[in-house]
């Protein structure tokens, strides 16, 4: 690994050269409902996820990160099941995984996203997920 030291900055940068490429996708705050007409200031999240997830897909990512508040205010079941049915093709194509944010309600996800408790590391009361993917090496974390 060659390193590049910025010594006025006190931060060092590093990069290297992976075997191959890898590609990830990161969406934040999707706030899906479970009304796919739900709309807040001009934003229809049901909406704005169903179009981005085929253009995802083309890009043929090796992963997805989906970065908190999955669902759109109170985290219902409604929601968890409309996100998973609009992430259906692209979980055929790549592992989907997803932090809890303030919208999110950890039981409820899990009712819908079963397969996701069975990958998280045990922390009372919180959704972690540790992805081991080289050369990506990620820790999910749950305010």
């Amino acid at each position: 690994m060659a390193g590049l030291s910025v010594a006025s900055l006190g931060v060092s940068y590093f990069s290297f050269q992976a075997k191959q490429e890898v590609y990830w996708a990161l969406l934040s705050d999707t706030h899906t409902p479970e009304d796919i007409q739900n709309e807040y200031r001009g934003f229809y999240p049901y909406k704005n996820l169903k179009k981005v997830v085929p253009e995802i897909v083309a890009t043929r990512p090796t992963g997805v990160v989906i970065n908190g508040d999955v669902a759109r205010l109170t985290g219902e079941v409604g929601d968890y099941k409309n996100v998973k049915e609009l992430l259906t093709p692209l979980a055929q194509q790549a592992p989907i995984y997803m932090t809890m944010g303030n919208h999110d309600d950890r039981e409820h996800f899990h009712s819908v996203f079963d397969e996701a408790k069975a990958k998280e590391k045990t922390v009372k009361d919180k959704h972690v997920v540790v992805v081991k993917a080289p050369p990506v090496r990620m820790v999910l974390l749950d305010s």
